[in-house]
């Protein structure tokens, strides 16, 4: 069979740390609301025993049922079921070939492994239905119940004389074709249960061949495993060394035995010391618990009781099984092979990642249905293991001093999706890892985020204006399939939408028009489709002539992608540059002008640069020159780069016109993100305000003059209008 290559053990305890977050809802939250203190593990553990696994599934079940149709949730629950009997890579591999407006339902995961027209998932279906059903005791008859119910109706084409039962012959490991480290060698070399008298050193520090499990037939049994049978199964010891030395007995009769010892003293163990453990109802135990679980699967595993199918039916038993009888949830591997690779100590580490994992995955599936966010760009699904914490920079600014330290900030999931997808499309090392070190992989993968955002977000006391948080933040897939969706029809939706992505702030545009005047039916499309002068210099330079809203969505999308592309790799700041300072980029810029100051904005839609330099554009004469001016309003979102605080996170970065307050606003401004919309007289004065209703964003309040905010006086409204009607 195929063993993934694993590196260093080593390397894999240094990715991992204590930096856990609540499991409990996270989609709603954004920075700066994300920013809290960190838990500790203890809260972590609390939480995770605190609350039965089956609640938190019937919770599941109960929100699907609210928000699609019975088949659906079938295929969903399906799917989430599967990821325990899956391996990773080949999940992650399937979901990543899917595009991002499929739904999770019509994926077919659970089929992936359909050699036998899904006979393998539905065995492993009845097998997990069983053990939740009946709650058998953990014996022997137990693990080989599950064995043969595992294994049924030819799965693998096992002789059906050995479903169920123990092995009688000699059963070896593989690593042919991709070679161990030599930690993982040694790893393997002083494991009591397993010979490494077939693997040779072929490289440096890699070996390849065969590695076997107890075998009489090999005469590969070490002595430390011959002890164990002696002082616990002397006639046995007895009948096993007659056979070793002089060819004694039956050899498969005594092969079955020695397995059966040795799972039997095994089970008894991990039994009794369960039981000196006692209620799981504190860290202490818990911990406790975990260990135990680890070393029993990991020995149950390397005496590989089994012809075949040893692997799903020692997780079953001895990985899932326990948990669920706790009420705990059943961890999710991305590797299942280092079980054998890896140290006792790395194990326990990836099996408390593991059931993090399975509650985190069902908490966003929640989450994001009770949203209505796709299921399937659910970042648990691609990637677990991610980062829950990440320290960003704390500085405080007075008078002649300047005080640096750090902070930590909840980690967005699909941020970090969304930060791993970047580093894959720069290049196929990351996606090599990802299928074969996958646990290595994602736990490096995590630690470069937390720099990364360290590098990218701060929170930032200023003298004379407070607190604020700066960050840059990617476009993220959420974000995208969300961008011109409008969800200004659906107030929940809006308003999740703008909680979700968008700041309180507005950021300002102006637009002064020579040639004609801007009619009240463009002013009010402003708010359901998108503006062309609300987009990039890049989006307005490819627009065609009659381009549609679709059109400029995709145009729009693309900028998106350059700009996460830069967030990674570095290019942003140049363009930034570039777009302040009218470079070389400008033209091409994925970047539209907006200012943080209204009076910025209001100046720009009253000409300046158009008809005068900026300060000299108030002279009637000048202003004659145009036919209308509109001052647009929008929330600020993740995405936009505030270039006046720039410099603050990109030393390189400089900034030669910080009054203006200038925000680079990326792509386009979505229309659901527009507040408010005014027309402006030559003399500064406001015609009209027209007001998104943040209570029911489908109405435009039409208000005589200036107004920043819906009034209760509704004397100066002119009207109300409810957009698409």
């Amino acid at each position: 069979m195929k063993i993934k290559l694993f590196i260093s053990l080593a390397l894999i305890l240094l990715f991992l740390s204590c930096s856990h977050t609540s499991i409990n809802s996270f989609y709603g939250e954004r920075e700066p609301a994300a920013l809290k203190s960190k838990e500790s593990c203890s809260d972590l553990i609390l939480e995770i025993i605190g609350e039965k696994f089956s609640n938190r599934r019937l919770a599941l079940e109960q929100s699907l049922s609210a928000k699609m149709k019975e088949e659906d949730k079938v295929r969903v629950l399906e799917n989430l079921d599967s990821l325990l009997f899956i391996d990773y890579p080949h999940t992650l591999e399937k979901l990543l070939d899917e595009s991002p407006e499929t739904y999770l339902e019509d994926v077919p995961l659970h089929a992936i492994y359909n050699r036998s027209k899904g006979i393998e998932f539905r065995n492993y279906s009845a097998t997990m239905k069983y053990l939740k059903d009946i709650k058998p005791e953990m014996t022997l008859e137990t693990l080989k119940k599950l064995h043969s119910m595992l294994m049924k109706d030819n799965v693998d084409r096992l002789d059906s004389r050995l479903i169920g039962e123990f092995r009688e012959s000699y059963v070896g490991g593989a690593v042919f074709s991709e070679p161990i480290s030599k930690e993982v060698f040694q790893e393997l070399e002083s494991n009591p249960y397993i010979t490494t008298t077939g693997l040779a050193k072929i490289g440096d520090d890699q070996y390849g061949g065969i590695y076997s499990y107890p075998s009489l037939e090999e005469n590969n049994i070490k002595p430390e495993i011959l002890n164990k049978i002696q002082a616990t199964h002397p006639k046995l010891y007895s009948d096993i060394m007659q056979n070793l030395n002089n060819k004694v007995g039956d050899g498969k009769i005594l092969q079955k035995n020695l397995v059966t010892a040795l799972s039997e003293d095994l089970l008894a163990w991990f039994v009794r010391e369960r039981d000196q453990i006692g209620p799981i109802k504190n860290k202490i135990a818990y911990k406790k618990f975990v260990n135990l679980v680890a070393k029993f699967h990991k020995e149950m595993i390397c005496i590989h009781p089994f012809s075949d199918g040893n692997g799903r039916t020692v997780r079953m038993f001895a990985l899932y099984y326990p948990f669920l009888r706790e009420g705990l949830p059943p961890p999710r591997m991305v590797d299942v092979d280092a079980d054998i690779y890896s140290s006792l100590e790395s194990w326990v580490k990836q099996i408390e990642k593991g059931v993090e994992s399975s509650v985190k995955l069902y908490s966003q599936i929640i989450d994001r249905n009770e949203h209505g966010l796709s299921l399937l760009n659910t970042p648990e699904l691609f990637f677990p293991y991610g980062p829950t914490y990440a320290p960003i920079n704390f500085l405080s600014q007075r008078p002649k001093e300047f005080i640096e330290n750090y902070k930590d900030i909840q980690v967005d999931p699909s941020q970090f999706m969304e930060y791993v997808k970047q580093r894959r499309l720069a290049g196929t090392a990351i996606q090599y890892g990802l299928n074969e070190k996958p646990f290595v992989v994602l736990s490096k993968l995590a630690k470069d985020y937390r720099i990364f955002v360290q590098k990218s977000q701060m929170e930032f006391v200023h003298e004379k204006f407070g607190k604020e948080f700066l960050s840059l933040q990617f476009a993220d897939l959420d974000f995208k399939m969300t961008f011109n969706d409008k969800s200004y029809k659906d107030i929940a939706k809006w308003k999740f939408k703008m909680q979700r992505w968008y700041d309180d702030s507005i950021i300002w545009r102006g637009l002064a028009n020579q040639h004609q005047i801007i009619s009240e039916e463009e002013i009010l499309s402003a708010f359901t489709t998108i503006h062309p002068q609300m987009c990039s210099n890049n989006v307005l330079r490819n627009m065609p002539p009659d381009a549609t809203d679709d059109i400029l969505e995709s145009l729009v999308k693309e900028d998106f992608e350059k700009y996460n592309k830069d967030l990674i790799n570095g290019g942003l700041d140049k363009m930034a540059q570039d777009h302040s300072d009218s470079g070389p980029m400008y033209g091409v810029s994925y970047g539209y002008s907006t200012s943080r100051k209204r009076e910025v904005g209001k100046a720009f839609a009253m000409g300046a640069m158009v008809i005068a330099k900026y300060g000299e554009h108030h002279d009637l004469e000048k202003q004659a020159l145009l036919k209308s001016r509109v001052l647009i309003g929008a929330r600020r979102s993740i995405k936009d780069v505030d270039l006046a605080r720039l410099k603050k996170l990109r030393s390189d970065f400089s900034y030669h016109y910080p009054r203006q307050k200038e925000v680079m606003g990326v792509g386009a401004a979505d229309p659901d993100s527009i507040m408010i919309v005014q027309t402006i007289d030559a003399k500064g004065n406001v015609i009209k305000s027209y007001l998104r209703n943040p209570n029911s964003p489908q109405e435009i309040w039409v208000i005589k003059g200036e107004a920043s905010t819906l009034p209760s006086d509704q004397s100066n409204v002119l009207e109300i209008i409810k957009l698409d009607q």
